[in-house]
């Protein structure tokens, strides 16, 4: 902390003791304990506690024993069904509004679609309009809890400026989204972040075994995305790009994906690469248990029965999809082998089943000869973190601010 003003060294240390509290909730704390773990006084450690109690962000609850002065000391805790957050995942145009609290709870949430005629401007102040609804329906207290406001946004993000570089046909480019919603929102602190990068970071938070190791996440459906966490933070790259695993070269003379490439992975092993191939060979004759389940009407053909059909052993079907998981965990082992993380976390409908997951993971100890140096896992949050996402970049910031948020409406 060379060089740091009193006012940042307070931010500082507040925020290492809100991490501290978050990552660590079962140790059950006090405020002896904390000043040992952040090597600070126990005077700083009451001072910034007393702050935080009196701002309603920690609360005491109940108390442990110290061996070794045989007294009880109070336990603190971070009131986690205090603050608020605003979130609008944005993964097309398809849009997902809610409201949620730091433990996970939604109190609020709204499916909305907008039309291909809309400017993502408009989109923008149609999704913030929606929030101010919402938000105008707590009772005052309650609304002074909002903090922030979350957008994770399909495509490259720069978090930092707030700008929608590139939305890969969602809207128009370089969208200053959070400076339109910032106006929209009437001052409200607004983050926005790609919408992968978002389910990944509340991977981290909103997991049940909470830590802050470092952890390489993928998403797969219909697309492939990813994320890498280390150390609690979210690494996004010089120009906010990092670890777009579904553009990951797999077939150099592949085909021309939609950012241009060619070879892409998500060209051969995305689901809706594996639904088209499906549909090539769909026939009573080759593939009995989809003709059946769809009537006999390829147009019916949904990820879910491509999934059914894989589970019950439909030959053609599990051979078209062995196929784009060799190609997913060829990917997988060579991202694993970049940043070398202590977990990989998967994410995505395809990871509710068993066969499959057992399947990628005997390619993956294939690939690599059975050194893999990485617990795969499937999130213990599978398919629940959508929403999620978009409220927990606000809540790491919030974090990193050591909850000084000055902007609450």
């Amino acid at each position: 902390m060379v060089g740091k003003s009193l006012a940042d060294l307070r931010i500082f240390n507040r925020a290492a003791l809100l991490k501290l509290l978050y990552y660590n909730a079962e140790a059950k704390l006090s405020r002896k304990e904390i000043a040992t773990r952040l090597n600070l006084t126990p005077a700083a450690v009451s001072h910034i506690v007393k702050d935080m109690l009196e701002e309603g962000v920690l609360i005491e609850r109940g108390t442990v024993e110290d061996t070794r002065l045989g007294r009880r000391e109070i336990v603190l805790d971070i009131d986690l069904t205090k603050f608020l957050v605003m979130s609008a995942y944005i993964p097309a145009r398809d849009i997902c509004i809610s409201c949620i609290d730091l433990a996970g709870n939604v109190h609020f949430e709204k499916l909305l679609y907008y039309d291909s005629l809309m400017s993502g401007s408009d989109i923008v102040r149609a999704v913030c309009a929606e929030m101010i609804e919402y938000i105008d329906t707590l009772p005052e207290e309650r609304k002074k809890c909002v903090i922030g406001a979350g957008f994770g946004i399909k495509g490259i993000c720069d978090n930092e400026k707030g700008i929608s570089v590139t939305s890969f046909g969602l809207w128009e480019d370089n969208l200053p989204v959070r400076e339109i919603a910032h106006k929209c929102l009437n001052g409200l602190n607004v983050l926005i972040d790609n919408d992968i990068r978002c389910i990944a970071g509340a991977e981290m938070l909103f997991r049940p075994n909470r830590d802050s190791h470092s952890m390489l996440f993928a998403k797969y459906g219909p697309l492939v995305g990813g994320g890498f966490l280390l150390g609690g933070e979210l690494y996004r790259g010089y120009s906010y790009s990092a670890m777009e695993l579904g553009h990951f070269i797999v077939e150099p003379l592949g085909s021309i994906c939609r950012c241009g490439k060619r070879g892409c992975l998500e060209t051969v092993a995305g689901f809706d690469v594996i639904k088209n191939t499906v549909r090539l060979h769909y026939s009573r004759a080759r593939t009995p248990i989809l003709y059946e389940i769809t009537k006999g009407d390829a147009d019916n053909i949904t990820y879910d029965d491509i999934m059914h059909c894989y589970n019950n052993d439909e030959e053609l079907v599990t051979k078209v999809l062995d196929g784009a998981l060799d190609f997913f965990a060829l990917m997988l082992v060579n991202a694993i082998g970049l940043v070398n993380p202590e977990k990989v976390m998967l994410y995505g409908f395809p990871f509710e089943s068993e066969r499959l997951m057992h399947t990628l993971i005997e390619k993956l100890s294939e690939l690599s000869h059975n050194k893999l140096s990485a617990k795969v896992l499937k999130s213990s949050r599978n398919m629940q973190l959508d929403n999620l996402g978009c409220a927990a970049i606000v809540f790491i910031d919030f974090f990193e601010k050591g909850a000084i948020y000055r902007d609450i409406i």
